[in-house]
């Protein structure tokens, strides 16, 4: 694999730290991560996953380490200067989860290849790479909107400049994927009344609508939970794209059953219960009813 340099700019807040949670950071750990997490839900199995990233060998009685045969490096350019920002936005004072972070942080990513990287593994991570830069994130919040990204400096996948080439780029992404993206047909001027869209939904346990958890509960927790030692990740997956001089919201559906316990059922009545919300409906629900996710499963 010829090396990548890739320079990324977000346009919504970066929550992303390490063991200082007042110093926010650029992290290639998470990059990884987030790079690992796309691999599988294009559908890439756990040994075509260990094959490029690397991990432990179970073959013997000792678990063994395998390299990574995909090297990230960061270069910052410029991340400004750390604020405190809201990672919810749609709520005031307290509530809204003030936090340090990066506003429109750039770096520079730089990806190379190592340990004769085969021509299959090579492509399969370049497709997570190119899903990741289209559908993902990075940091708190990455699926509800926070740090949400742009890129250049990469001539064999420039960044789309239109939503019809945007969208052309997910349908050849997500190609036989396990995996459903949709853009919302709502513009926005700032990327703070996206966010505010995005961010107010439906949470539980803790903190949360309490007389939603039954519902959302009863569907398998597509929006994802926290409590104690549990977690699941949003099967619901919400990110901002910056498309000429708007935002756009763009929304993901995860269809591994088997991984997220979800059915194709329960992304209609997640969104029903959204647009249903009393006393007043979620403007997400509403702006998901619409879209083809709902109307065309």
């Amino acid at each position: 694999m010829n090396n990548i340099s890739i320079t990324l700019q977000f346009v919504t807040p970066l929550f992303l730290h390490g063991a200082d949670v007042n110093a926010p950071e650029i992290r290639v750990p998470s990059i990884r991560g987030q790079l690992r997490d796309w691999f599988r839900m294009l559908g890439g199995t756990t040994d075509e996953e260990q094959s490029v990233f690397g991990g432990l060998h179970g073959g013997s009685k000792r678990n063994e380490p395998v390299a990574s045969r995909i090297v990230l490096r960061v270069v910052d350019r410029t991340n400004g200067t750390p604020k405190s920002m809201a990672t919810l936005p749609h709520k005031q004072g307290g509530p809204s989860a003030m936090k340090n972070g990066f506003h429109e942080a750039f770096f520079d990513l730089l990806v190379s290849s190592r340990l004769g990287l085969s021509k299959d593994s090579e492509d399969a991570f370049l497709r997570a790479l190119k899903a990741w830069l289209l559908l993902g994130g990075l940091g708190q919040r990455a699926t509800r909107g926070g740090g949400s990204l742009k890129w250049a400096g990469w001539n064999a996948f420039p960044y789309p400049d239109t939503l019809d080439i945007y969208r052309e780029a997910c349908r050849a992404v997500l190609d036989s994927a396990p995996l459903r993206a949709e853009v919302l047909e709502q513009p926005f001027d700032t990327e703070t009344e996206a966010r505010k869209v995005v961010t107010n939904t439906l949470g539980g346990p803790f903190p949360c609508h309490f007389e939603d958890v039954p519902n959302l509960r009863s569907i398998n927790d597509p929006l994802g939970f926290v409590q104690k030692q549990s977690r699941k990740v949003s099967t619901l997956k919400l990110t901002i794209r910056k498309i000429g001089q708007q935002f756009f919201i763009v929304a993901v559906w995860d269809y591994r059953g088997n991984v997220t316990g979800n059915r194709t059922s329960d992304l209609h009545d997640v969104i029903d219960l959204l647009a249903d919300h009393k006393p007043q409906p979620k403007k997400i629900g509403l702006l998901l009813r619409e879209s083809k996710l709902y109307t065309s499963p």
